[in-house]
């Protein structure tokens, strides 16, 4: 079966801990993505829980697409 979740064995063992400073560090990279960017996010109508990104840039799309996940 075909997945596109993204799984890293090795990224979890460097950030697994409840104060890791590598993973508080990820995470802020990931909310800065998701906060600072010029795409339009609207909901997805054939899907309940999902949203679509509108933008120029497909990398910008790609980008926001990833820090979702």
């Amino acid at each position: 079966m075909f997945t596109t979740k993204f799984l890293n064995e090795e990224a979890d063992i460097i950030l697994s801990g409840p104060n890791n400073m590598n993973k508080l560090m990820v995470i802020e990279f990931f909310r800065g993505i998701t906060l600072c960017h010029q795409a339009s996010v609207v909901r997805d109508n054939t899907q309940d829980t999902s949203l679509r990104y509108i933008c120029v840039l497909h990398d910008e799309i790609a980008s926001l697409e990833f820090a979702q996940q």
